[in-house]
């Protein structure tokens, strides 16, 4: 491997790394949301109780997300609601802003003939 391959690679993941601490702590302090997923995992955690075949727990029970697993774990071992909706904003603008700038630095290979 080049060294001006490695020296790519390397700056593809410092653009990854730098765009997404900036995109965390944008998600999380500049827009910080209550996300969605939190509210199914309050009711997977246990932490809100709805009446036998209301239909909100229905819809809570039967909807399933790796995210919402997490989440209710996350839940039920002490974190705040509040809390978790933070850490989700920042991780989707993680997510948003890393994986664009990611693919740009790729280092392009050059046919030759």
């Amino acid at each position: 491997m080049s060294e001006k391959v490695v020296r790519s690679r390397a700056g593809a993941f410092a653009t990854l790394a730098l765009s997404g601490a900036i995109g965390y702590y944008t998600g999380s302090r500049a827009f910080p949301e209550w996300q969605v997923p939190v509210e199914t995992a309050q009711v997977l955690a246990g932490i809100v109780r709805y009446p036998p075949g209301n239909p909100f727990l229905i819809y809570h029970l039967k909807l399933w997300t790796i995210l919402h697993q997490i989440c209710a774990a996350l839940l039920a071992a002490g974190v705040s609601e509040a809390r978790l909706s933070i850490w989700l904003s920042g991780a989707i603008l993680v997510y948003r802003w890393g994986k664009p700038r990611f693919f740009v630095n790729q280092p392009v290979a050059k046919e030759t003939s």
